[in-house]
């Protein structure tokens, strides 16, 4: 009754002024929702836990409605990460056990300008294929149906701990901004699982300082077929996350609870444009349903049904991978349906501890940059295989060779493998520990070891050139070879947290 009074009451209020909506525990949530106008607030009780599965509609209007707890001001402010120690000041939306299973919250076709914070949100217990929020199905046919202009911040957004969930937020949307977020147990036993997924929206995305935990792909753009004709997600940014896979999922692992979640990789695109991927740590990556490449840059035309596929104007900078088992997969064509993987530029990045290969570039691949970044490891530098591509600059880096190199598959390594898979390649001022200088092009550096490169601390990663070392200010803009370990901290300070 209370609800219905507040109703009535509201009537007598001018079209204009904003209400503030409050919900209690015990009180229908949706009924709410629906009657919302542009420029109110709804806030939620803490503590409270609201079940169903909520739906924002489209509403005519360009102000925001706002969606939040009641206990904003025990909440970290704005541009704070949130974490589950909070979860006493949040509200809780918990999706029904239903079959088939349902999203927390949903955005309908057309909804836009909501802003969701300071909420956890999640999937019930015993219910795995779920996308726990859900912004545009991907079966949408018009820009115009998709949600738009949608904030989700400090959300604490989780699978249930034993039996996991699908994806955290499906972004099949434009306009959306996915910021101080703590998404966790995204995982699955037999499918891929994300914590940020789309394929169906254009963007921009911003994913800015949260923390994302999924066992198949941290982050994923592509991997669906298109509803909508020509979609490639463009203008992306991710900035500032912990790419994160706990060791209790990995088999030979102390840890290992035992359940054997699909794990891939961390961070994947195969359709998508002008990304920016930065500052971000990324951490545990292993061969398990993939070869354990901690980044996959592998374009996808769903079997020729998207010819239009591109993973083009991707940059990864001031980044740093650790525990990971491999680096960065790199697919220039998806076979004989097509596709294109152009314009990637990966610049000042840290690899510690991985084992295995750093890059492989595969079939057709155009315009690669690699420079500035530093690898500890003992797997081969580069792999080359496929068609052969064109325009690779590679400089200033730091790496062990490995076990082969820069080797071109059928080929050998160094010049001849280089000059058959990367004709007119630029590979200078490049440190490759341990490997035969006779074989490389000219103006590359050979000590024996990584040990002999003048790092002020290898043994605790702190991979700075030492100003003994004779490799300071070598670099072909005169800085030092290797990662810029101050740019890189300043890139990263607080990302783990």
């Amino acid at each position: 009754m209370r609800y219905l009074t507040l109703l009535i009451c509201l009537t007598t209020l001018p079209a204009a002024q904003a209400t503030n909506w409050y919900v209690q525990s015990g009180q229908q949530l949706q009924p709410i929702i629906d009657t919302a106008l542009p420029g109110d607030t709804i806030t939620l009780q803490a503590g409270a836990t609201f079940t169903g599965n909520f739906i924002l509609p489209e509403k005519t209007g360009s102000s925001w409605i706002t969606i939040r707890s009641s206990m904003m001001s025990s909440l970290p402010p704005s541009g704070t990460r949130i974490n589950p120690s909070y979860v006493p000041f949040m509200a809780k939306l918990m999706s029904l056990n239903t079959s088939p299973a349902l999203p927390a919250l949903a955005a309908a076709a057309g909804a836009h300008n909501y802003r969701i914070i300071g909420l956890e949100l999640a999937s019930p217990p015993g219910v795995t294929n779920i996308n726990v929020v859900q912004l545009g199905t991907g079966k949408e046919t018009s820009i115009a149906d998709l949600p738009s202009y949608i904030i989700l911040d400090r959300l604490y957004i989780h699978g249930d701990p034993v039996s996991g969930a699908l994806r955290g937020v499906l972004a099949n949307s434009r306009y959306t901004n996915i910021v101080n977020c703590y998404i966790s147990d995204i995982k699955h036993l037999w499918a891929d699982s994300q914590a940020v997924e789309g394929w169906n929206g254009p963007g921009p995305f911003q994913i800015i300082n949260n923390y994302l935990e999924a066992s198949g792909e941290n982050i994923m753009f592509g991997g669906g077929r298109t509803s909508i004709a020509n979609m490639v997600p463009t203008n992306i940014v991710i900035k500032n996350n912990h790419l994160f896979k706990p060791l209790s999922w990995k088999k030979d692992d102390p840890t290992y609870a035992g359940t054997p979640w699909v794990v891939k990789n961390s961070f994947e695109l195969k359709n998508a444009k002008y990304v920016t991927f930065d500052g971000n740590v990324v951490e545990n990556c292993w061969p398990m349903a993939q070869a354990g490449f901690a980044v996959q840059l592998t374009v996808r035309t769903e079997h020729g049904t998207m010819p239009w596929a591109v993973v083009q104007n991707v940059t990864l900078s001031d980044n740093v991978f650790r525990n990971v088992y491999a680096g960065m997969n790199i697919l220039g064509r998806d076979g004989t349906y097509g596709g294109i993987t152009r314009g990637i530029t990966i610049s000042n990045n840290l690899f510690e501890s991985m084992p295995g290969w750093w890059l492989t570039l595969l079939s057709g691949w155009s315009s690669v940059l690699i420079d500035h970044n530093t690898v500890a490891g003992n797997g081969a530098i580069i792999i080359f295989d496929g068609v052969p591509g064109v325009g690779l600059t590679y400089r200033n880096n730091i790496t062990p060779r490995g076990a082969s190199g820069i080797f071109g598959s059928g080929k050998s390594e160094g010049t001849i493998g280089l000059a058959y898979y990367a004709p007119n390649a630029v590979v200078t001022r490049n440190i490759i520990a341990g490997a035969n200088a006779g074989i490389y092009p000219a103006g590359n550096y050979f000590p024996p070891s990584l040990a002999a490169v003048g790092f002020v601390n290898m043994a605790a990663n702190d991979y700075e050139l030492a100003t003994s070392s004779p490799y300071v200010n070598l670099g072909t803009d005169g800085k030092n070879l290797g990662v810029d370990c101050t740019a890189l901290q300043l890139a990263t300070a607080n990302v783990v947290q």
